[in-house]
């Protein structure tokens, strides 16, 4: 039985997190390993489609659009730092497949704090396009409203997706329309949780049982990745500071992070006093920004009569 490292241990983790999120992929990003503190406010870069100018006096040169208007720059809160604390000595002592379970928990509940945090934050407040819908008559029209007030409202029409509660998954699961293969033949997988693809212009509806109420009886949110972005940072590593001083450290640190996506996370080392157990921290810090004025027509609400 192999005795994993930290730097594996957070490679693990940091692997298993992408794959307990989907939903992060739908999110607009900006994943990185600079360091930051908690509530310290950034600026998201939203792209934004240029304009067309007319030729004129100066040519080319006429009417050109400012790079500066390609990005839409929205104000980002760091506000979340959590963490998630394994006992290495323990893990240590388990079997590989024990290992690998306690480890992808870890990314899991870890991730879904991401996730839950920016959901929270779909409200009327935030996004002022909506519909009731009662629940039992949801079906693949329901899909076909939101599709079309996504696309008259201003939304990305070549990037739509969607997040459903279960009782509205049950509901378009019951739709023929969706589920018989001679139309859209979207049956459930192994995997409980329903997602469907290539359904009303949407490239993924997915399913999330814990998707928020938000005290607005929301049941579904529909959108374009412009809707919710999300930042993440390393938090400043006091070791650093501890070592430049002289002062003599009590941790170590070790920081991971996936060539694809950019996201990063920071592995903290310890030693209990008294009963000598090794500890590893896994931590990262990040905030999110949903909807808003300027982002108002990325996303539609459907809440329940």
């Amino acid at each position: 039985m192999a005795t994993l490292t930290p730097t594996e241990i957070l490679s693990q983790t940091l692997e298993a997190f992408k794959k307990s999120t989907p939903l992060i992929s739908k999110f607009s990003t900006d994943l990185s390993d600079e360091r930051a503190m908690k509530d310290q406010v950034i600026q998201a870069h939203i792209r934004q489609l240029p304009t067309v100018g007319d030729y004129g006096a100066d040519g080319y040169f006429s009417n050109a659009t400012n790079a500066n208007s390609l990005f839409l720059d929205v104000p980002l809160t760091l506000d979340q730092h959590k963490h998630v604390t394994i006992n290495l000595t323990h893990l240590n002592a388990l079997s590989d497949e024990k290992k690998n379970t306690s480890i992808g928990d870890s990314a899991f509940v870890l991730g879904k704090a991401v996730v839950d945090s920016a959901l929270a934050k779909i409200t009327a407040a935030n996004f002022t396009n909506s519909e009731i819908v009662t629940t039992a008559n949801t079906d693949k029209s329901t899909l076909n409203a939101a599709r079309k007030n996504l696309v008259t409202q201003g939304a990305n029409t070549s990037n739509l997706y969607g997040l459903i509660n279960s009782d509205f998954s049950e509901a378009l699961l019951e739709d023929t329309r969706i589920t018989s293969k001679d139309f859209n033949g979207q049956e459930p997988t192994d995997d409980a949780l329903n997602v469907l693809t290539g359904v009303s212009g949407f490239k993924e509806i997915r399913e999330y049982a814990d998707f928020p109420a938000n005290a607005e009886s929301l049941e579904a949110f529909f959108f374009d990745p412009r809707a919710i972005c999300l930042a993440t940072r390393l938090p400043n590593d006091s070791t650093q500071l501890a070592a430049s001083m002289g002062i003599p450290s009590v941790a170590s640190t070790v920081e991971v992070t996936d060539p694809e996506s950019g996201l990063s996370m920071l592995g903290i080392m310890h030693m209990q006093p008294g009963t000598l157990d090794m500890y590893l921290t896994v931590t990262v810090i990040w905030g999110t920004t949903v909807g808003g004025t300027n982002l108002d027509d990325s996303g539609y609400r459907i809440t329940s009569a």
